[in-house]
């Protein structure tokens, strides 16, 4: 089965900008229907994150935005995208699309 691209259509869609400034993380975050974002600490996203998954089960689109001045190294931006993502993203979330391990074709791989 081929998974259908990760969208925004009919999700719940919160944006999260990531920057360094003098050396130290900047997170804004913009929740639908805000009309700015404001900054949080790494603690306030995740709450935030959390409690947006629980209200919007299966519909939490999470969109990060990096800028290309944002002072993050490729590494970490990466792990700062790929850990919200995994935790949060309607799209990783979703795990009825992906093989179960007893599947034959997840078998045939192992071999």
């Amino acid at each position: 089965l081929v998974r259908p691209a990760r969208t925004p259509k009919g999700k719940h869609v919160v944006e999260v900008r990531y920057r360094k400034v003098n050396g130290k993380p900047v997170i804004r975050l913009r929740d639908s229907g805000w009309k700015q974002s404001r900054v949080v600490s790494r603690k306030e996203l995740e709450q935030q994150l959390t409690r947006l998954k629980k209200k919007y089960p299966g519909k939490l689109y999470v969109k990060i935005i990096i800028p290309a001045d944002s002072g993050l190294s490729y590494a970490e931006a990466w792990r700062f995208m790929k850990g919200l993502l995994e935790r949060y993203d309607y799209w990783y979330q979703d795990q009825s699309l992906e093989p179960s391990s007893d599947s034959p074709s997840s078998a045939s791989r192992a071999r």
